[in-house]
């Protein structure tokens, strides 16, 4: 009995690794029939699965997940993506998908997908390790979205986003003060019917 009370501890700890193949090891008896840990352990994953998908440690512009949560709420990242990390919750989703078939794992599955196709797919053919890239890469000022972005955008982002002027994260230290990261708070079939 104490796999799932541990499963849960390991899984609610900061800073936050992926740990994506401890994902099919709870996702395992969800398969092999052990009735007594199968639906809690599969929940367990599709929570962590799905906080890590809205949270911030999915890029929601370039796609692809950082290596890791700074923070036990999983909203924010490391700024650095590792190609074993994409492979192995590839495979996390991808198991996650096939006992759920829930919509937000497959296109978790193919937007992770393109991201590695678009950017560590070398020319020759090979693989990027890493992407590394400084915090005020990945994050915004508001100033900054309301340039790239039409007013009626800019007030969804904001509500999708969670936008804030003073920022919505704290920054690593040398940062740029003020920054959002563009995560959802709020998981999209709730929002859609927040926002009709």
């Amino acid at each position: 009995g104490a796999i799932i009370p541990l499963a849960y501890l390991i899984m609610q700890q900061a800073p936050q690794m992926t740990q994506a193949y401890k994902y099919a090891q709870l996702i395992g008896p969800h398969y092999s029939g052990l009735a007594a840990y199968a639906a809690a352990a599969l929940a367990m994953v599709e929570h962590t699965l799905e906080r890590m998908r809205y949270g911030g440690l999915f890029d929601a512009v370039g796609g692809g997940f950082y290596r890791y949560a700074t923070d036990a709420a999983w909203s924010t990242p490391h700024f650095e993506k590792m190609l074993y990390d994409q492979a192995l919750l590839l495979l996390a989703y991808t198991e996650a998908w096939q006992a759920t078939r829930r919509p937000l794992f497959a296109s978790t599955v193919r937007d992770t997908i393109r991201f590695i196709q678009r950017e560590m797919t070398l020319p020759d053919g090979g693989f990027a390790a890493a992407l590394d890239a400084a915090g005020d890469y990945y994050s915004w000022s508001l100033g900054q979205l309301r340039r790239e972005l039409s007013p009626a955008e800019f007030e969804l982002a904001r509500r999708v986003y969670q936008l804030k002027s003073e920022g919505n994260f704290t920054p690593e230290p040398g940062m740029g003060r003020n920054r959002n990261l563009l995560y959802v708070a709020t998981p999209f079939p709730q929002l859609a019917k927040e926002l009709n």
